[in-house]
């Protein structure tokens, strides 16, 4: 039985259950107690300044029941931060409370994406992702990339 893909939690349940937490090996065990356990961090949620206006995009030939290309919410976000806004990748993750390599990473999908629609000549659409609207009231939205914060 491999333990080294469950939590610490799992673990002492499915010990408990099985009564074998004595018959882990020591390095399991060192693992336990030191939480080296792998597991996935949780995903950070994403400031956006608004949902787009236009959330789906058909070409004039194209069929609307084909397959969709799907750009997320957050990607579309640092499609418009970076290249419509001008915002580096660092005032862009800055922004959307991420590091800089997950803009990048982010980015680097969005484009693909827009790539493969444009080229393929398939229906964009922009839906889901892990993001959160922005209120208004945060403090580092003086950059400039939010609407509400422009309009003032």
């Amino acid at each position: 039985m491999l333990l080294t893909s469950y939590n610490i939690g799992e673990i002492t349940d499915i010990c408990q259950k099985m009564n074998c937490w004595q018959k882990l090996s020591r390095q399991q065990d060192h693992a336990v107690k030191e939480r080296r356990i792998s597991m996935p961090r949780p995903r950070k949620c994403r400031k956006v300044c608004s949902l787009p206006g236009t959330p789906e995009f058909i070409p004039v030939n194209g069929n609307p029941e084909e397959d969709a290309v799907i750009l997320t919410v957050d990607q579309y976000e640092t499609i418009r931060l970076i290249d419509k806004e001008g915002f580096s990748q660092e005032e862009c993750g800055e922004y959307m409370h991420i590091a800089r390599t997950t803009v990048q990473q982010i980015y680097t999908c969005a484009r693909k994406a827009i790539a493969d629609a444009l080229v393929d000549g398939l229906t964009l659409r922009i839906e889901g992702g892990s993001y959160r609207l922005c209120d208004g009231q945060e403090q580092c939205c003086d950059c400039g990339g939010c609407a509400k914060h422009r309009r003032k």
